[in-house]
Parts: structure tokens; C-alpha cells; sequence
């Protein structure tokens, strides 16, 4: 299980990876109680939700400090991954289904990540600025866009994982297929925008 992590990621220690494995586990267990990820890809989480979550380390680093909302969260995706790679970041989790975010508090607990904060609302409703907004496909992007454009930082970015490419001038659009070989990451992006977006 270890292989796609040294394959791509070789940067990572023996703890990270150990993290990333039990989150793993974690995952799996939780998803017995309720669904956190589609039951027919609990063979593959993996690759298509922890290495698929990391692809943003590939096109971006996150600075000491900065703050990142993961929207709509569900089971920790892509923010989870992304703490244990960047730990001197902090990540707010943010779904607005109050049994993710009780999994999400002992799932956390139990890794013993603490550059985590969990948060059960609607990005709508919410009045803090992050520098960075992620999600992973909740809404066509620019719906995701419009909702979360005001959590930004004057100088905030957004990053949005699909299974699809939307070109639009203001958006930048990294492919997935260009850094993992897995036949998996064909058609997959990660879109970029800041605030020039909306």
C-alpha cells in the first residue's frame, strides 16, 4: 500500500506515510456506519482519494500559516491528506452533515492531527477569510466558485479537483494525467482560480 506514496511522493517520512495509511483504515472503518466515500471504491482509496487529494502538493505548496477550507469535506477529502503533507498549515473542515463531522472528530482524534479544526455548516453561512479554498467536485466550479468567493483572502486561491475539464480564461487547469501514470487520472483535473473569478 505503501508504493503509490514512494512512487510519487517520495518525499514523505516513515510517519506521514504511516498517517496516510492509518487514515486508510480509519476511512474504511467509518464507511461501515456511514457513507464517507462510495461503497464500490473501497478497494481503491488509495489511489483514487489519497493520491488523487495529494495531487495538489504537485502544483502548489502551502506556506507555514496559511489557512485552508476544505468545502464539503465528507469523509476528510481532500483536506485530511493535505494536513499530514502540510503540517505547518492549518485546515478547517467544513461539511454541512453534522454525522461526517462527528466521524470526521474521532477520525482526526484517533491520528492525532492537531492543524485540524472541524467545522458542521454551509460555506454560505460562513464569515472567516481563508488564503485557500479547496474542494473536490461538489458543484460544477463555477457554482462552487460563487459560493465560496467570499472565504477568500484578497490574494486567496481556489483549487477544485473534477473529473472533467470546464476551459474558462480565469481558470487554470492542471491535469492530472500529466504527473501519475495510472490509466485512473486520464480525464482528471485540479482547477486553479482566485479572486478574478467572480
Amino acid at each position: 500500500m505503501r508504493l503509490y506514496f514512494e512512487k510519487y511522493f517520495p518525499e514523505l517520512d516513515d510517519n506521514q506515510i504511516a498517517l496516510l495509511l492509518k487514515y486508510h483504515d480509519l476511512l474504511l472503518e467509518w464507511n461501515q456506519k456511514i457513507n464517507l466515500i462510495s461503497r464500490k471504491d473501497t478497494d481503491n482509496i488509495i489511489l483514487h482519494h489519497l493520491i488523487h487529494s495529494l495531487a495538489l502538493k504537485k502544483i502548489f505548496s502551502l506556506k507555514p500559516g496559511m489557512k485552508v477550507a476544505d468545502i464539503g469535506t465528507g469523509g476528510g477529502l481532500p483536506g485530511i491528506p493535505l494536513s499530514i503533507v502540510f503540517p505547518e498549515s492549518y485546515f478547517t473542515l467544513i461539511d454541512s452533515i453534522g454525522k461526517k463531522i462527528e466521524a470526521l472528530k474521532d477520525i482526526t482524534s484517533r491520528l492525532g492531527i492537531t492543524n485540524i479544526s472541524l467545522l458542521h455548516a454551509r460555506a454560505e453561512k460562513i464569515t472567516m477569510k481563508f488564503d485557500v479554498i479547496i474542494g473536490r467536485a461538489v458543484a460544477p466550479v463555477e457554482s462552487f466558485a460563487a459560493t465560496v468567493g467570499h472565504l477568500l483572502t484578497s490574494q486567496g486561491k481556489i483549487f477544485y479537483w473534477t473529473g472533467y475539464s470546464e476551459q474558462k480564461a480565469r481558470i487554470k487547469i492542471h491535469h492530472l494525467s500529466d504527473m501519475f501514470e495510472e490509466e485512473y487520472f486520464t480525464g482528471k483535473t485540479i482547477m486553479e482560480a482566485d479572486k478574478t473569478l467572480f
